[in-house]
């Protein structure tokens, strides 16, 4: 790190000082001085405390006088006095491990990252095993995604302190940035063995539950996040998707309807809600859900592919196709085809055969192999008597479903009506 320039008062203090000159009998006043500024340091009285230790007899300074001064200052957010102060302490007793402990601290505060390094650094060639030290460096690996060096550093720390329920957190925290998922439960664990409130070492092992899909496990503990933060839209709509994976819908109305009461802008709340009252039957809220996310993300597909489904049950057909036509503008060309092999069922089901037509054709134009809208293409231009487009559809169908073990009834349909189509004049 670049020298800082010093004042005078300062710079003197670097003159190493004799113990006749530093014994607080020689100045009674400055040594009075001086243990109000620890008191006041001690009730958080950072400005009386400076002002106290001001006035202690230059000759009278000491390293201890000096950091106390430093510390005073980054009390109060003073960067630039702060800084002068404890770096002066640090040159006084460079081997004084407290002192640049709170020197590293301050530069890192400030975004100093790479001083503040050097110091932490500096104190483990000092004590290898200084814990302080370690749990910064694997805090700053952290930030730079170093996960393996914060590992590392986190296990030194556990090491030397086993109970120390931070470093398991953060050891926890590297470990599955580094898709090591497993083993971040084990220390998961015992942070919050440790300290069973630590609500975001029981959010991170709750995410781990849910990705190995053990959702019970995720739930209970979403659900101990909540004792602390009941108020957390994020951790009722976590809950929620838990209670949908283990087929609860109507705990799963309950969470969501509670994620978007404390958060009304969260569209996959809603569109959540959303599925749980599909779920449930419940069309008509169903639609006011999906409707809500749609508003909140208009380029979003699926929300109104959702809301287009919800409408279909409801018998709105308009409104159903107005949702499909929505959705079919925001999809990825890829994925439109899905969408208007969607819609041509919803006109199929309606008896609209001309509409399923040109949907199933659409869907085809999008995705040649859909077997499945090849199919229902063949059976509409069959129900409109139009046998020889109908004829080519089926056979285009078998051709397409050949390999295809799910399409073994159509199958057998497509080949019984070839037959048929073919014996008739």
């Amino acid at each position: 790190m670049k020298r800082i320039g010093l004042p005078l008062t300062l710079t003197l203090l670097l003159t190493p000082l004799t113990h006749s000159q530093t014994r607080p009998t020689e100045h009674p006043r400055s040594d009075s001085l001086y243990q109000s500024g620890v008191k006041y340091y001690s009730e958080g009285q950072y400005t009386r405390a400076i002002e106290s230790l001001k006035g202690v007899q230059q000759d009278s300074l000491a390293a201890g006088v000096v950091f106390l001064t430093g510390a005073s200052y980054a009390g109060i957010n003073d960067f630039q006095e702060a800084l002068q102060y404890l770096q002066a302490a640090v040159d006084l007793q460079p081997s004084n491990t407290g002192y640049r402990l709170h020197f590293a601290r301050l530069l890192g505060q400030a975004g100093m990252f790479r001083d503040a390094e050097a110091q932490y650094e500096a104190i483990l060639l000092i004590d290898s095993g200084f814990v302080p030290a370690l749990t910064s460096l694997g805090l700053i690996a952290n930030d730079r995604r170093d996960y393996e060096r914060s590992s590392f550093l986190f296990g030194q720390a556990i090491r030397r302190n086993p109970r120390d329920y931070l470093s398991y957190f953060h050891l926890g925290f590297a470990l599955t940035s580094m898709g090591k998922g497993d083993s971040a439960r084990n220390f998961l664990s015992t942070c919050l063995t440790l300290n069973r409130g630590y609500t975001p070492a029981t959010l991170l092992l709750a995410s781990l539950y849910y990705r190995k899909q053990e959702y019970a496990d995720a739930l209970r503990l979403y659900t101990l996040a909540l004792e602390q933060r009941p108020e957390t839209a994020d951790t009722w709509y976590k809950i929620g998707l838990c209670h949908e994976k283990l087929n609860e819908p109507e705990a799963s109305v309950k969470a969501f309807r509670t994620a978007t009461g404390l958060d009304s802008l969260s569209e996959f709340a809603f569109a959540h809600l959303g599925q749980a009252y599909f779920q449930l039957g419940r069309f008509d809220s169903a639609v006011v859900a999906y409707g809500r996310a749609a508003v909140l993300d208009d380029e979003n597909p699926v929300f109104f592919l959702n809301l287009a489904l919800a409408w279909e049950r409801l018998d709105s057909t308009q409104h159903a196709v107005d949702a499909f036509h929505r959705s079919l503008a925001a999809y990825h060309p890829d994925k439109i085809g899905r969408v208007y092999g969607q819609l041509g069922a919803l006109y199929f089901n309606r008896k609209k055969l001309r509409e399923a037509r040109d949907a199933y054709r659409k869907a085809l134009q999008f995705d040649p192999s859909d077997a499945e809208a090849q199919f229902y293409v063949a059976v509409v231009y069959d129900k409109l008597r139009d046998f020889r487009s109908a004829l080519e559809g089926y056979k285009r169908f078998l051709t397409i479903a050949a390999a295809d073990p799910s399409q073994r009834e159509r199958i057998e349909t497509a080949k019984k009506r070839i037959q048929a189509m073919r014996k008739s004049p």
